[in-house]
């Protein structure tokens, strides 16, 4: 079972920003709000390590600039939003024979695990085992000009919360949000050229990224 972890197990909010990966906060935020509940943002602020930091004369006045950020995050999380999330994988098994691209990384347990507030939550992606193998013209390959690995990129959908009880993955339980896939987008290593996308078709695509290549529907 594949386990991509978020990058931090952040414990306090950050501006939203459409263009940027979600991030642990985002992720416990967007389970609450799809699960129509409330948070406790007193209790996950005390657990935030600015409140732990915090001189005791200080700890009031930062528990509340902590508390009503969260709440502000919360309350501008929306889930009909798409969310995005971003990895490295590997290139090293490209087929000539079949011009295809196969990802170690992607299979149909691969999900995506976060921190926050003392809380696990994970990301499970319908049918996200389809982009295990991507089919690649070798001009096209040969674009990753012999780069070891590349950024891949998830833009997707929320569909619901698992709210009754969390599930085990792997060695840990966690409180799960279903998504499915809106856009797969290939970049380079260093992120300065997109060279594959693939997009389903209930999804516009209002960016101006210009894509080398893009996936087709039969």
């Amino acid at each position: 079972m594949l386990n991509w972890q978020s990058p931090t197990n952040a414990t306090s909010p950050t501006a939203p920003d459409p263009f940027k990966a979600i991030d642990a906060v985002g992720v416990a935020s967007l389970f609450y709000k799809l699960a129509g509940s409330t948070p406790d943002f007193e209790k996950w602020a005390r657990t935030s390590e600015r409140y732990h930091k915090a001189p005791d004369y200080d700890k009031d006045i930062i528990l509340d600039e902590i508390v009503m950020r969260l709440r502000e995050q919360y309350y501008n999380t929306f889930v009909d939003e798409y969310l995005h999330i971003g990895s490295t994988v590997s290139l090293k098994n490209y087929s000539a024979h079949q011009e295809a691209l196969f990802f170690d990384e992607i299979d149909e347990n691969t999900y995506f695990s976060y921190s926050a507030f003392g809380e696990d939550f994970a990301i499970i992606v319908k049918n996200i085992d389809r982009f295990n193998k991507i089919d690649m013209p070798a001009d096209l390959y040969a674009l990753f000009d012999n780069a070891q690995n590349a950024r891949v990129e998830f833009t997707l959908r929320a569909l619901h919360a698992e709210t009754e009880e969390p599930l085990l993955l792997g060695q840990k339980y966690y409180w799960v949000v279903v998504c499915d896939i809106a856009q797969f987008r290939i970049w380079d290593a260093e992120k300065a050229n997109s060279l594959f996308v693939e997009n389903a078709p209930w999804y516009k695509d209002e960016s101006s990224i210009k894509d080398l290549y893009i996936m087709k529907k039969k």
